[in-house]
């Protein structure tokens, strides 16, 4: 299905986030404890409110959308609260009573609708999410929890199933533009505004989407597909390894770079960077493994032609060092690093003349800067 944005505003798609206004408290007190609800949060960002889910424990990690945390620094969140088994759904005692947690945002992006909150803690009977491995397919059933203002409940289950995946356009009320891979369920319409950033889950109970929007009061919605999830959350960890090695902090980085890859493990960037902690902790091989997977991926990355060939150096494989230093300098002829690398190879192969000429050349390109 595509959109364009001149379609999306004949829908009028509204972003599921409910602002000011509460809802009355319910007059059933408990639901079953079924997934994703017991991964569900109630996120508050000043006087609005909408939905989350934790995707990591032990970095406590949660996903929202952009257009409910995205411009705040600090958010906090209620989980649901369990009875004998069976979770109490009064909004008005979550917004009253319940404890909250405080949250940092750590990553969000407008043009996917994605935000990622780091808790400062995490109840013990909270579980992480799943991630699908894939995109759902037409036809499939599934399952949704959200907080919706208009239910006189929090903690709403939904269903729904999917009627479209593709690349989109859309607009929303507040006028954020979204271009992402999105999935459109024909749904049970219990979603209202709030349950925006909430889980959209197989009969696995394996995440797939993300609620954003919704038309027809609810009985079509927009959720963002688990692949955008994917690589969103893959390249936050990524950018956290790469601080962590920039403050030498090898096996952090590797640690995040692991989680990277869990979470998406077709980026390249995740491979180089996984490769460069590596080999300052001297795994050497591992390192090399990882540039030359980063190559296969994207076989036009110049830092990881370089990166291998420094490895290849230290391991005293001069030839392969000089030919990747080349290749890189190919792709990105300025690159001062391959020039220096390649330099430092030539000298202990006493080609003299070459190594003077890279070292002159990578001297020039730094005088430049």
């Amino acid at each position: 299905m595509r959109k364009t944005k001149a379609a999306c505003g004949k829908l009028g798609l509204g972003f599921l986030l409910i602002v000011a206004g509460l809802a009355p408290a319910a007059d059933a007190d408990f639901i079953d404890y079924k997934f994703p609800l017991p991964s569900t949060a109630l996120v508050l960002v000043g006087n609005s409110q909408g939905s989350g889910f934790v995707v990591d424990r032990g970095d406590r990690l949660l996903i929202t959308n952009h257009h409910i945390a995205g411009g705040a620094k600090e958010v906090q969140v209620v989980f649901p609260l369990l009875d004998n088994g069976r979770v109490l759904v009064k909004r008005e005692h979550y917004l009253k009573k319940a404890p909250r947690i405080k949250g940092q945002v750590l990553a969000s992006d407008a043009k996917i609708d994605l935000a990622l909150i780091q808790l400062e803690s995490v109840p013990a009977e909270v579980p992480a999410l799943r991630l699908a491995s894939a995109s759902p397919r037409i036809g499939e059933l599934t399952h949704m929890v959200g907080n919706p203002g208009n239910s006189t409940h929090a903690w709403v289950r939904g269903d729904g199933t999917v009627s479209a995946v593709s690349a989109t356009q859309m607009r929303y009320e507040n006028g954020q533009k979204v271009g992402a891979r999105v999935i459109e369920l024909k749904a049970d319409g219990h979603m209202g505004a709030g349950a925006s950033g909430g889980p959209v889950v197989d009969n696995r109970g394996d995440l797939i989407g993300v609620m954003a929007a919704g038309a027809n009061r609810g009985a079509s919605l927009y959720c963002i597909d688990i692949a955008e999830v994917r690589h969103f959350l893959g390249e936050a960890h990524r950018k956290r390894g790469t601080a962590a090695l920039q403050k030498a902090d090898y096996h952090q980085a590797v640690a995040c770079c692991n989680k990277a890859l869990g979470a998406n493990p077709d980026d390249p960037l995740n491979y180089n960077e996984r490769g460069a902690a590596l080999s300052f902790l001297d795994r050497l091989d591992e390192a090399i493994a990882d540039y030359t997977m980063a190559l296969r991926l994207d076989p036009k990355l110049a830092r990881a032609f370089r990166n291998r060939g420094s490895a290849y150096f230290y391991k005293d494989k001069l030839e392969q060092c000089i030919a990747d230093c080349t290749e890189a300098i190919a792709l990105d002829p300025k690159y001062v690093l391959a020039y220096q690398t390649r330099g430092k190879a030539y000298t202990k192969l006493n080609r003299y003349q070459e190594a003077q000429a890279d070292t002159a050349k990578a001297a020039e390109l730094t005088a430049r800067k």
